[in-house]
């Protein structure tokens, strides 16, 4: 199975690389923007520079000629009050979530419909689907994505399935300044019903399902891994 998976380098796709890159089972193509990825399987995966903001597309540098399965990571986590976020930052959430998938599906796309079965995987947030204070621009930035999944899931059936997760909060380093402290963490942990933070090794998992073919009946999705936070009081 070839799989690229995009923002590698940090948090959940770091998780998701590391997982994938230990069975010779896959070929890899992995990106990275400001950390470098160190791995101890170079061998098995390929690493390239690859900044979604940036006018420049080094993906049209890579040879894959098929491709089954497009994780797309790279995000924000901007929680400020709804009148102190600049318009600029709007811009910049909505730039990585959706503009940047966007860009990088338009590459892959010809190498996507070549597999039998290809899959296609991002992350959203369960701050589109409920109210929560100081979330507006993750907010609209993640719904906006999970629209997109779905009209792309319609779109391209039944030749690539498209499928979102929506996370609450994951304990990676975009995350650490709201859990840089014991205080914090406990507070967090306490609004969860299974009085917990999540972290990446709860993601990989479904990452692995939605990309296999154990869920080939599987599209238009979105999948929450949220500690039960939004189904249960």
């Amino acid at each position: 199975m070839n799989i690229t998976v995009i923002g590698a380098s940090s948090g959940i796709g770091k998780e998701i690389l590391q997982y994938f890159v230990s069975y010779k089972d896959y070929k890899l193509w992995a990106s990275y923007n400001k950390v470098p990825i160190v791995s101890s399987n170079e061998g098995q995966a390929t690493y390239f520079h690859y900044d979604v903001l940036q006018e420049n597309n080094p993906l049209e540098e890579l040879s894959i000629q098929t491709l089954d399965a497009l994780i797309y990571c790279p995000g924000t986590v901007l929680l400020k009050p709804f009148e102190k976020i600049s318009l600029q930052e709007f811009k910049t959430n909505l730039e990585v979530d959706v503009l940047g998938f966007i860009k990088t599906l338009q590459h892959f796309l010809p190498s996507l419909k070549k597999s039998k079965s290809a899959s296609v995987v991002v992350f959203s947030s369960v701050a589109a689907k409920i109210g929560m204070p100081y979330h507006a621009s993750v907010s609209i930035a993640k719904a906006g994505l999970d629209a997109l999944i779905r009209t792309l899931a319609a779109e391209y059936a039944p030749k690539i399935r498209f499928n979102s997760i929506a996370l609450s909060l994951i304990q990676t380093p975009l995350t650490q300044h709201l859990v840089n402290t014991e205080s914090k963490v406990q507070a967090i942990s306490q609004r969860h019903p299974l009085k917990r933070i999540g972290n990446p090794s709860d993601v990989v998992p479904l990452v692995k399902y939605l990309i296999s073919e154990e869920s080939s009946w599987i599209t238009g999705q979105n999948f929450v891994i949220d500690g039960g936070i939004t189904a249960i009081k």
